[in-house]
């Protein structure tokens, strides 16, 4: 019938800091390539871009009133060459040549119309391996900092706090 508390020092052993990446332009939005099969089944036969798949929370691209289903065709003009699975980071480099701040107009395509939105690129969150991380030997396992993709893909908020746990051994106290 006892309740027995637990108290762990998280940190007792700081890893090594894999050193932060640059910072680069960011829409904050999830995206799948525009395959021949899915725009001629959209109905944009013979176009390339990519289909907006997730808008971010608070990112450029929710500012920019960006929804998931979009089809962005092209960046300031400049059509976006991805029609294969395998080139859907062309996209991704389009917009890192940006600079952060600066504003671009993006063709879309809703729901069969097309029109053109500008967006203001922010600037890239922190990646999961930046985050600050925590090893503790007694309990063999590694903890970090929440990245922004954690908050993201959990469905937490800004505010949530805590570590993300990233692994404890099997067999170990954790």
């Amino acid at each position: 019938g006892e309740r027995l508390l637990t108290v762990v020092k998280v940190g007792v052993k700081e890893r090594q800091d894999p050193g932060a990446e640059v910072r680069k332009a960011w829409l904050g939005l999830g995206f799948q390539a525009l395959t021949k099969e899915l725009a001629k089944s959209l109905g944009l036969e013979g176009k390339t871009g990519v289909r907006v798949t997730e808008i971010y929370p608070g990112g450029p691209a929710e500012a920019a009133g960006l929804r998931a289903g979009d089809v962005l065709l092209a960046l300031d003009g400049e059509s976006i060459p991805v029609s294969h699975v395998e080139e859907v980071e062309s996209f991704s480099a389009m917009v890192r040549q940006c600079k952060i701040g600066a504003k671009a107009a993006l063709a879309r395509v809703r729901d069969g119309n097309q029109s053109s939105v500008e967006a203001t690129f922010g600037e890239s969150p922190k990646l999961a391996r930046e985050m600050k991380k925590y090893y503790d030997a007694a309990f063999d396992f590694t903890a970090r900092e929440i990245a922004f993709l954690d908050r993201v893909r959990q469905n937490w908020g800004a505010a949530q706090k805590g570590v993300y746990v990233e692994s404890a051994a099997e067999g170990g106290w954790a």
